[in-house]
């Protein structure tokens, strides 16, 4: 499996880092966005989490703001190669919207991409790194969605964005520079925001001051935004009322030592305002409880479809200690399975035991924003085996065991497990 979360990372090479006017505490290593804390359900209620599928088990995320029921804004090297204009397909991608936890089936709302939208941006290259100046963009969902928009930051109050304003950053980046998966739920962390001069100098120049917001978390140098951030917002919270001015744009390597760069949204809002006022209004969210049976996978999804997740097997670990669970997927369905597990008996537990079943093409039924599945079976052994689950169309899969000997003296009781695919 590929998996790499969008962030563009400015690759500065400085001698030395200097600390914003006024730092008055020594720099600390965090071992964790990168030092944030999950955020409560209900929490961000804008946030949408950005899925780009490229197949083979390969994809890339990044983070978004709904602005409005059909329209998801993000960054513009979350959906095009920025060095040439050249668009990502907008079959590639999928939204999720209305939970924290973008694997909450119960609750997100899950929306293919009818269209991609960049703004225009002006790319700055040199040996310090890459500055994409008017980073932005915006995702036409295919169904809309109930989630609120966010407030968008007109330059009416300068005081949202002066120097010394606590600001917050979330997504569903990386936690640190050396993390290989993104977290499934939203991160949220506080940030300062930093003199324009100040952002000019440390960037070498790169920095525009008019187009551009900057921020360090000073003096606790505790957060940052990572792999997976882009796109996400900067919120201000003025008197209870929340205001995106910034649009999460790069970061030197999640360091939190070094300031993130975002898009200040209000040179953006006309453009995002004009979209708004120009698509017509998407068809309403699908019914919860509508399931149909699966079409093959290796066939495209349509603007509007419901995408179908990647074939391959999908590994990874139960709530139980050493518990395991694996997968297969193929086009006619489930495949496969296998599971380690541990049993509860009246002198002790038992463990980790092991079983391993072929399935003859169990199809997947389409339910809530996901693909589930369940079945039950019997080993060699006569033990009871009990597994349910969905998969996402982003590479993920969550579910249910249980298992109960012959005899029903030993079992497991509900294992939650959760696995991510690892190609064909």
């Amino acid at each position: 499996m590929t998996v790499r979360g969008r962030t563009l990372l400015a690759v500065l090479a400085l001698a030395a880092l200097a600390a914003p006017a006024a730092a008055s505490e020594p720099r600390g290593a965090h071992a964790a966005i990168v030092g944030g804390s999950g955020a409560p359900a209900g929490q961000l209620p804008w946030l949408a989490y950005i899925h780009d599928a490229q197949g083979g088990g390969a994809y890339e995320w990044c983070t978004g703001t709904v602005v409005a029921p059909n329209l998801v804004l993000t960054a513009a090297h979350c959906v095009e190669d920025v060095s040439n204009g050249t668009l990502y397909p907008a079959s590639n991608f999928t939204v999720v919207t209305g939970s924290v936890d973008w694997g909450d089936t119960a609750h997100a709302q899950v929306s293919a991409v009818a269209q991609v939208l960049p703004d225009k941006t002006t790319i700055q290259t040199s040996a310090n790194g890459i500055n994409v100046v008017g980073d932005a963009a915006l995702l036409q969902l295919g169904t809309s969605t109930t989630a609120p928009a966010v407030a968008l930051y007109d330059a009416s109050n300068a005081t949202l964005i002066a120097p010394g304003t606590l600001a917050t950053i979330a997504g569903w980046g990386l936690t640190s520079s050396s993390a290989t998966a993104g977290p499934e739920t939203l991160q949220e962390g506080q940030t300062v925001i930093q003199d324009p001069n100040w952002c000019y100098g440390e960037q070498q120049t790169q920095f525009q001051t008019t187009a551009q917001l900057c921020t360090v978390d000073d003096p606790s140098y505790a957060t940052s935004a990572c792999n997976g951030d882009s796109g996400g917002p900067l919120l201000v919270d003025a008197s209870g009322t929340w205001t995106e001015v910034g649009i999460t744009s790069t970061s030197d390597t999640c360091d939190t030592q070094r300031p993130d760069i975002f898009t200040r949204v209000d040179t953006v809002r006309a453009w995002v305002e004009s979209w708004i006022a120009a698509l017509p209004a998407p068809p309403p969210p699908q019914s919860a409880g509508t399931s149909t049976p699966m079409p093959a996978p290796s066939s495209p999804a349509g603007a509007t479809a419901l995408a179908t997740p990647d074939h391959g097997v999908y590994s990874g670990k139960s709530a139980q200690r050493s518990g395991r669970v694996s997968v297969t997927l193929k086009s006619g369905g489930l495949a496969a399975l296998s599971v380690r597990f541990n049993l509860s008996c009246p002198r002790g537990w038992r463990g980790p035991l092991s079983a391993a079943e072929t399935i003859h093409s169990l199809v997947l039924k389409r339910s809530k924003g996901a693909w589930n599945f369940s079945t039950t079976f019997e080993d060699q052994r006569g033990w009871h085996y009990a597994i349910g689950g969905s998969f996402s169309t982003f590479g993920t899969a969550r579910g249910t065991l249980a298992v109960t000997t012959r005899n029903g003296r030993c079992a497991s009781n509900v294992i939650d497990w959760r696995a991510a695919i690892h190609g064909d």
